[in-house]
């Protein structure tokens, strides 16, 4: 009986290696020393080149998901969580306060070539962890899904927030963007941060 050969990802590795590999992803609310040229060239590429995978279909353009300026924007209202792995920025997401009770983020990008690596469960967690120091009882946030099709990324995704906690509300049409290729709904999602 012959051993087949395993080829070595992060899925398949040991457990002590994995935990040992989730340590090493740090995720922090951004300060103002991370607005630079180099990281909002980085962010902006990170962010579509995401955005253009997990949307493919569903855009007429690719690179639609964000601005330079828009990064620059979050970053210089500190309106980031960024993930690092050995200083070097692999994910971010968008946080801000909706309403007194309830906070909200979007925009959850993670490099692609560490999907699996725990990347977006660090963002989400600091995420609510800053929504609580706030003063925040809800974290929420909204999914954009196409209307008469099922697109993988968010079919997966739908799952990933059930896991963690997150319970689908108010489902809405969205028309409020430019350039999408087929119609669009937003769907709230929430938790309880209590």
């Amino acid at each position: 009986m012959s051993a087949m050969a395993v080829t070595p990802t992060i899925s398949n590795w040991p457990f002590e290696r994995w935990i040992y590999f989730i340590k090493m992803i740090k995720a922090r609310h951004c300060t103002e020393e991370d607005l630079t040229d180099e990281n909002v060239d980085l962010i902006f590429t990170l962010i579509n080149s995401v955005y253009d995978q997990a949307e493919e279909g569903m855009w007429q353009f690719h690179g639609t998901r964000a601005s330079l300026s828009d990064v620059r924007t979050m970053l210089s209202e500190q309106s980031l969580i960024l993930a690092e792995k050995n200083g070097e920025i692999v994910g971010s997401t968008k946080i801000g306060r909706h309403d007194d009770i309830c906070a909200e983020f979007g925009m959850l990008v993670a490099d692609p070539n560490l999907r699996g690596s725990g990347i977006g469960t660090a963002l989400v967690s600091a995420a609510e962890h800053w929504a609580r120091e706030g003063g925040h009882k809800v974290m929420r946030l909204e999914l954009l899904t196409p209307r008469h099709w099922s697109h993988p990324s968010k079919e997966f995704l739908k799952k990933w927030y059930s896991r963690l906690g997150y319970i689908p509300g108010e489902t809405v049409a969205f028309n409020k963007a430019e350039h999408l290729a087929t119609e669009c709904d937003f769907t709230v999602w929430k938790k309880q941060l209590e």
